[in-house]
This record gives structure tokens, sequence and C-alpha cells, in this order.
């Protein structure tokens, strides 16, 4: 006999934290483009160049000439995805080769005597920009992007074409070079990244990546003698003067705190002579600055504005820094600011993945993902295997996330002129692009997992130090060739441990003084070719699944861990020279040379979380209060109450005890605060804790609300946190939500937002073996990322929840996101409706052509009403029969169904 769950009861709500959460708002997620934050007062004008794009998929002869008809080809903006994949995609499904896409422009009279660069962030494999029908550059690496002056191709005060070719098939004559069958990830293709217009006067500050300077182009900043005390900055700005007479100037450079008033600045006068570029060197002095730390990432603008003879601006270019120095003093380990980094710095690789869209991800998804890393009390990324988005870096500067930068490239070598060239090439881009931001901590040369001459690694280690002379920090491989031209060795903490040393002494051979590092670990496969692996999780399989993924990324394999399984608690059991480690990895992915997709990821690919992420929460040190990630005291049931799940529960908790209680009883305190070496907060296990059998006692008997456990973490026997866990019952509703609440909406075209459906009881407890079916509908000002390969509408239901994407218009306004069951009936799930708004973009377009939402307001009001009616009468159903169904209940039990 089945209880059904009344309408009036509602349980206990759950709470992680006893603490307030910090908000976070619109001013905490402001992005650069093309390398600066743009002003209102600035000389430049700035254009989203993003949108209004013809796309076609497949070579094409006539892909860049003037005369060919792209009427008939789709409009797109960017970033663009070549295609939308399914959630798993990994076994090299996607496509390979030749798109083109096409943009046609007018320039007004008002970009007469003016510089035009266009800024591509990226774009996949090699490829080809082609303007008013001439080939203007071909670029071979599909990460950095590029800075191109158009001035002299275009042509003002009337249309203009711009054609791109990009290429993602296999070719080995370029990083990675590796075919795409044989590698660890994938190259999804496109013009995956944004892409900025923007105009300034004949003399301007240039970019770093436009010019081929070592250690210079653009803004170079570093800092010295830094202390609480006192900090000084110094800039190197280079100018360039494209007029045909000589130039006067004064460079301004002050420094701006948060809330705009100017901390300091410097003036430098110059005069640059017709076509001449040169680099001015100005130093600032910052009392009692607000040093950049990852739990206190404090930014400071710096403005440079270029003044002529006559007082009036012709340039300013507005960065954001942070004033921090970081260092590795061999076997003292990792300092910051001058102080000893007490901690381990731990954290995950991240690909730039994501479900359904690939490498195409919107600035907002390329910030969330660093908050909820943040949020779990992570220190350090690695960006395996390349540099990533700008708005990636952008948002880890203001998180506080340092980050490791590797190279381009996984398992593979070429000896050509060519490659070696632009493997070099690459190093030099990438650190001239993201010198100046405060997250960056190290640099990685050398190609990832790779038999590379020493030569090579010989070259590459002074690249670095020529880049960045002033703190490079260059992790290599621990192998003997490579330890010689590295600051820092990756290395696994047993490969630490000397050959005549028990497995359990804690005594490490020292490489040579230097600094260590952990690049990856956690990932536990069988053999290189199956990849069976206890950490390799799909979040679908459900409690025990997850359980064993947590429990291995805490203590290694088994019960009490494994010498050779890298985990937390190895981790923090290394020296201070030991710095720390990042996971293999952060978020599920798919990748090329293996028919499954990656799921050791403690998120899945749409970014919901495992219990391994919850795991990592109850990590982080609640004394720490962060300004924007989520600090504090965590708690977390690695337990869903259901009828199979195990007997034993688990909870994780940063609190120094965790009590818990079940069906009104209390089961015991367990102490979880390691007080020796080791992970931070060991996982309680209360064995044998959980009966179904007593669940089914207290439904029987009407007492809904004492059916639960319930998780407390106390310090000094107080409680500091605490979670509520209920059983779901009857499934009767679908709830959607935002999956990133925090992210503003914005109008531009290519914004995306992830929406999750969750099956749940009447009491909104989420039914986690829920098999529904559901079917989304998108209306109004955005729409619904679908196609019939990626089973994606409708979805079913994995592990209580239906995740959906949707994408926003270039009109501001209402969004309505409707979620039903696939197939209804009388007892099928009540439907639900998320409305949502969004909001103009700030950014200007410059397309001659856009793509439509054709929002038809009356069918839009009549699908509205129809959906409402539609809900109220299901709602109305449920509460009928709920009472009918008393019915059936009574004669069950009148008829002698109450055996155990």
């Amino acid at each position: 006999m089945t209880k059904l769950c009344s309408p009036e009861y509602k349980p206990c709500q759950s709470h992680r934290s006893l603490a307030s959460k910090p908000t976070v708002s619109a001013s905490h997620q402001q992005f650069s483009t093309a390398g600066f934050f743009h002003t209102e007062s600035s000389p430049r004008d700035l254009f989203n160049f993003g949108t209004g794009w013809r796309f076609f998929k497949g070579s094409h002869p006539q892909g860049g000439e003037l005369s060919l008809d792209d009427s008939q080809w789709e409009i797109i903006n960017a970033p663009h995805c070549v295609e939308l994949l399914p959630e798993d995609a990994s076994g090299s499904i996607n496509y390979q080769g030749e798109v083109w896409y096409r943009k046609h422009f007018d320039l007004s009279e008002g970009f007469s005597n003016k510089r035009i660069f266009i800024n591509f962030e990226a774009i996949q494999g090699k490829s080809q920009i082609w303007i008013n029908g001439q080939k203007v550059r071909e670029n071979y690496e599909g990460f950095l992007g590029m800075v191109l002056d158009i001035t002299e191709y275009v042509n003002v005060g009337s249309s203009n074409l711009i054609c791109v070719m990009a290429d993602n098939s296999d070719d080995s004559s370029f990083p990675a070079g590796k075919n795409q069958s044989e590698l660890d990830f994938t190259y999804v293709g496109g013009m995956y990244r944004h892409v900025w217009l923007y105009t300034t006067t004949q003399t301007y500050i240039t970019n770093a990546n436009q010019v081929d300077e070592v250690a210079g182009g653009g803004i170079f900043v570093h800092f010295e003698k830094v202390s609480p005390q006192s900090a000084t900055v110094n800039i190197k700005s280079h100018l360039a003067n494209t007029d045909v007479q000589d130039c006067p100037l004064s460079l301004h450079t002050c420094l701006v705190d948060s809330q705009g008033s100017e901390i300091t600045s410097t003036n430098t006068d110059v005069v640059l002579t017709s076509q001449q570029n040169l680099h001015v060197e100005q130093s600032i002095t910052v009392d009692n600055p607000k040093l950049w730390h990852p739990d206190s990432p404090h930014l400071y603008w710096l403005e440079c504005s270029l003044f002529n003879q006559a007082g009036e601006k012709v340039d300013e270019v507005r960065i954001r820094i942070g004033i921090r120095t970081i260092e590795l003093r061999g076997e003292d380990g990792l300092y910051i600011n001058g102080q000893a980094f007490e901690d381990k710095l731990i954290g995950v690789n991240r690909h730039q993945y994501h479900a359904c869209v690939g490498t195409a991800l919107s600035n907002n998804l390329h910030w969330y993902d660093v908050k909820k890393l943040r949020d779990a009390g992570m220190r350090v990324i690695r960006t395996a295997h390349y540099p990533q988005s700008p708005a990636f870096m952008d948002a880890a500067d203001e998180l506080g996330m340092l980050l490791l930068i590797p190279s381009i490239g996984w398992q593979f070598w070429n000896d050509s002129p060519q490659f070696v060239s632009q493997a070099k090439s690459n190093i030099r881009q990438k650190i001239r692009r993201d010198r100046n931001h405060p997250s960056v901590m190290a640099f990685e040369p050398a190609l990832n997992e790779t038999h590379q001459p020493e030569s090579f690694l010989k070259d590459i280690y002074q690249i670095v130090h020529e880049e960045q002379p002033y703190s490079a920090i260059v992790p290599l491989d621990s192998y003997i060739e490579a330890q010689q031209y590295s600051d820092m060795v990756y290395a696994h903490p047993n490969q630490m441990r000397s050959n005549k040393l028990s497995a359990g002494d804690l005594e490490f051979d020292l490489f040579k003084g230097k600094a260590s590092f952990t690049r990856e670990w956690g990932d536990n496969v069988d053999d290189w070719n199956s990849h069976n692996s206890s950490s390799r999780v799909h979040r679908s399989w459900g409690e025990q699944a997850q359980i064993i993924q947590a429990m291995h990324y805490a203590l290694g394999s088994g019960d009490g861990g494994h010498q050779y399984a890298t985990s937390i608690n190895t981790l923090y059991q290394t020296p201070r020279q030991h710095v720390g480690g990042t996971l293999w990895h952060g978020f599920d992915h798919q990748r090329g040379y293996h028919p499954e997709q990656f799921w050791g990821g403690i998120m899945d690919a749409f970014r919901q979380p495992k219990y391994a992420y919850e795991l990592f929460c109850s990590q982080r040190n609640p004394l720490v209060v962060h300004p924007i990630a989520e600090s504090d005291y965590h708690i977390a049931i690695l337990h869903e109450m259901t009828p199979i799940s195990p007997s034993d529960v688990i909870v994780c908790s940063n609190a120094d005890q965790v009590r818990l209680t079940f069906c009104g009883v209390e089961v015991g305190t367990i102490s979880v605060k390691n007080t020796t070496t080791g992970i931070p907060f060991k996982p309680a296990v209360f064995k044998n804790a959980y009966d179904f059998m007593t669940v089914k006692d207290k439904h029987r008997a009407d007492l809904f609300e004492e059916a639960c456990l319930i998780a407390e973490g106390l310090v000094d026997g107080e409680v500091v946190c605490r979670e509520v866990k209920y059983p779901a019952r009857r499934p009767t509703r679908i709830r959607l939500r935002l999956l990133d609440e925090s992210t503003p909406i914005v109008a531009d075209g290519s914004q995306l937002v992830t929406i999750v459906a969750e099956v749940t009881d009447e009491s909104g407890n989420i039914k986690r073996l829920a098999r529904n079916s559901i079917t989304f509908t998108v209306l109004g000002e955005a729409e619904l990322i679908s196609t019939e390969r990626m089973s994606s509408n409708p979805r079913l239901v994995e592990w209580g929840t239906a995740p959906a994407m949707i994408r926003t218009s270039l009109q501001a306004g209402e969004i309505r996101i409707q979620a039903k069951p696939s197939i209804e009936g009388v007892h099928s799930l009540i439907p639900d409706e998320l409305v949502l708004h969004s909001k103009p973009s700030t950014h200007q377009l410059l397309a001659k052509e856009q793509r439509e939402w054709l929002v038809d307001e009356k069918e839009l009001r009549e699908k509205t009403s129809q959906f409402s009616l539609a809900k109220r009468k299901k709602i109305t159903e449920l509460g009928d029969m709920t009472l009918r169904l008393k019915g059936v209940e009574a004669q069950q039990t009148e008829c002698g169904e109450t055996a155990e």
C-alpha cells in the first residue's frame, strides 16, 4: 500500500550553511572585448562583430569571392558551433572539414581616417580570412585568435564583405597535429569564440598580438617591491603612429579602484614621428595597496590614455590588473605576495567543452565554470590542453583562481620546421595575450605528454623567460631531460618517494630543490585502451557509482586508500615543496579517440554536480570568507533515501564533527576534521544507518515529517551547518529552474542559458529514480538548442533531472520556457513554466543582415494562456485523484494488505 503525499505537507528546508552567501551581481561579471575593457570616454568605437554571418558547412571553391550568392546560407551569430552534438559525442562523430562564414557590412563615412581592426578570439584549426575578395590572412592555430588591421582592405562609405574559411580536419603540420581519432579531446570547429571590430585614430596603443615584439607590444605590467605597505607598478606601453606627420603626445596612465576613484597616475611626453612605433616605460607607486590573492582577489583598473598637443584624447586602453607576486622557493614551496601559502593548491583540469554546443560557450558559461569550481574551494585550474577564452581568463582574475596555461599539443611531435616554428610562436602569443592576468601562475611551454627534443625544451624555456622576464614559472615533466629546463616539476607524490622507503613512509626524494605539482591526478583506469575506471562515473548511474567516485578522489582506491593512487589525502601528505595538484577532470567532456565520453568530472557536461562536487566543497577552509564565491561551512548527505539506497550513509562536511539523525533517532557523531596530515576533512561514514523498512513504517503511519535524514555540522558543540533530506514519494510535477541563477540574461544573439527540469513529489523532493521524458517549448526572445541528432527534445530524465539549453535573441524581452511530460495521461506530471526577461546588450552591432526570431505577440499570448489552463486543469485533477485514490488505499488495508 502506498500513502499519497498530502498537499498540506511540506518538509523542512535544507541548509548547507547557517551563514549568508555572498550576492553575485552583474558587476561581478565584466568581460574584456578585443583585449581591453571599453569605456564611454574612449575614442575607440567598438562593435560586436559576431552577429549576422552567413554559414555554409562544407568546402566551397568560391567561398571568398564577392560574386558568390550566399542568400540561401543560414544566418548565425558567434560564438558558433558548426553542428549541435548529443551529450555523449565522443569517438570522432563530429564533423571534420571546411566550413565557410560570410558577413556583409557597411562602413559609414564616420570610419574615415580611422584604423579599423578585427579581433577574432579564436577560429578552430587552420583558417583563411578574405576581405572584399582578397585573401588577407592564413592562420595555423585554433586557440589564440588574431588581431587584423583591415584598414587598407575595406571601403569606407560603402558595402564590404568578410569571409572566413575554418578547417578543423586532421593536419600534422601544426600543433596539436595528432589525428582526432587518436586525440583525447575534440576540435569541434568553426568560429567558436567572439568576434569584435574596433577603431582607433591614426595614433594608438597597439595590441600585444598585433605586433611581433619580444616582451612588448600592447601594454605589459609587472610589479616590484610588493608589500601591504607599498608596491611599484611598472607599465610598458607600445605606441604606434600611422599618420603622415609627426605627433607630439602625452601618455597618461592612472590606477583606478573598483569604485572608479583614481589612486595614482603618471604622465610621459613623447614625440612619435610618422610611421614610428615605440615603447614607453612608466612606473607608479601605490601606497597601502590591496593585494590580489586567491582568497581576496582585489582588482584595479589601469587606464592608459593618449592625448595630443591640443589636450584631446586620441586613444585609451583600459585593462584590469591585480597587484601580486607569485614565487616558488624550492623546498619551501609557494609564496604569494611574499607570504608562505600554507595550504595546498587543489583544483582541476578544464576542457572548454560543453554539452550540445561543443566548444562554442558564451561568456556567461565560462564564468559559471570558474564560479562553481571556486565555490568548491578550489584555487587552481590547469587549462588542458590549450589557452582558453578571454572570458574564462577574466573570470579567473575576478574569482581568485590561479591558472596553469599549457601549450597547444598532446602526444605528438613533428620535426618539420613549420611545426616547430608554430609551436614556438604559440608560446609567445599565449604569453603576450595573457601576461597581465593576475590569475596566471605559470605558462606551461612543452607539448603535453610528448617526447620532444632536448633542444626544443631548452629553446622554449628560454622563450618563456624572454617573454616574461620578471616572474616566469616554467613547469615541465619530471623526466631527467626536462628537469633542467623547468622551474616547477610535474610529478605524482608516489614518484617522489624513495625506492628505499617503505610504502607508508612519507619521506620524499626532492627534485634538485625544485617545487613540484601534480598536473593530472584522480583518473583510475584499468588500462589505457579499455578505460574502465572507478573515477569515471556518469551522473545517471546513481548513488553507489557516485559514492565510489567521490571516495576515490578523497582517499584513493579502497577504504583506506592506495599508496599509488593520488588523491586529496595523498596530496595533503606531501611536504611544502609539493605545491598541490589538479584533478583530471572538472567536467565530463567528449574526446576523439574513445567511443565513450570522459565521465570523470565532478560535474557532468551540463555542469550538474555529482557527489564528488560536494566532496570538494567539504574540503574548503570554513574560516576563509571569499567576497564572491561561496565559502563558510558546508554539509552534504551523499544519500537519496530510495528503496535501493545503501545502508551506509556518507556525509561530507568541513565542520569539526558531523551528527546524523535518521527518522527521529540519533545515529551518532563522527569527528571529520583531520588533526594529522592528509585530507583536511574526512567523509563521515555512518555504518548501517539507513533502513528502508523504517521509512516505510513512518509513511504507513502518516509520519512523513519524521521520515528523513538530518546531518548537522558541529563546531565546539554548536550546529554551524545542516542538511535535511527526505525520500521522494509519488512523482507529481515538473519543476523548472535556471542552473545559474546569478547571471544576467543578455539579448546579444548568442548567450546560452541552461534550464533544468526536475521531477519532484508534491513537497518538492527530487525523484532521483524517475524515468520520465520531458518535452520543452521556448516562446519569446530565445530559441531552444535542439536537433533530432541531439535527442534533446524530448529529453529522458536522468538522476531526477532533464537539462535543456536556450540561446537569446537580439531583442530584449520576455522568454517563456515550458516543460511537460512527453506522454500525457491521467497520472502524468504537472507541467511547469519558467518566465525570464532578457536585458539589452550594451554593444553596438555591425552587419547588413541579422538573424531574426519571429515573435508573434498574439500567438505568444494564446500559447501561454493554453499552457496555463492545462497546468491548472492538471493540478485540479491531481487533487481530485488524490481523494479518489484514498479509497484504493483503504480497500488494500481492509483486504489485509498490511503484512511486512
